[in-house]
């Protein structure tokens, strides 16, 4: 991107092998480069992470889906651990299972299925997505009022997913009802 301050010509790029932003200015005297590490400028690799059931309720013992992502938003690779994590004692992380759906042809899923609360660790490519099916069995006796679920991927602020408890929330005559509608 070019475009002129002060009557200088600026010239802004990020270098993709690293993430730096270059910085060059052209005046009628002299010509600088400025280079900004992207840890200084907070430019460097980002990795988001998402979650979703899709629901605002959960039914206890019944199995709560999650579609789970993490994306590598930056022009620069990275290996992220994929965990999931519960504050409270709704959600029976042992018995979780999941399948990795992948997404993006140049990403690798680190394994197609399994169970537990890790996902493993993948090697986003720049630019990338990694996708799972997450299913978390909802407890059948628990003090919570809530069931939340925590993604955490490195280099990735905390993801989550909270439900409301519920008995029984849709009526009888809901057609394909699980309950939580």
């Amino acid at each position: 991107m070019t475009y002129m301050i002060n009557g200088s010509e600026q010239t802004t790029a990020i270098n993709p092998l690293n993430g730096d932003v270059l910085i060059a200015y052209r005046s009628s005297s002299d010509i600088k480069l400025d280079v900004y590490q992207n840890e200084l400028t907070g430019c460097g690799p980002r990795v988001s992470a998402t979650i979703t059931d899709a629901h605002a309720y959960a039914r206890f013992g019944r199995t709560s889906n999650y579609l789970v992502t993490v994306s590598d938003e930056f022009a620069a690779a990275n290996d992220v651990a994929v965990t999931l994590s519960t504050p409270g004692t709704a959600l029976d992380l042992a018995n979780a299972s999941w399948t990795c759906i992948g997404s993006d042809p140049s990403v690798l899923c680190p394994a197609s299925s399994g169970t537990g609360a890790s996902l493993g660790s993948v090697a986003l490519q720049p630019a990338s997505t990694m996708t799972w099916i997450v299913s978390v069995p909802v407890r059948t006796a628990t003090a919570d009022e809530t069931a939340e679920l925590d993604f955490d991927a490195t280099g990735a602020t905390t993801a989550n997913d909270v439900d409301a408890l519920v008995i029984f929330r849709s009526g009888f005559d809901v057609i394909n009802s699980d309950g939580t509608q």
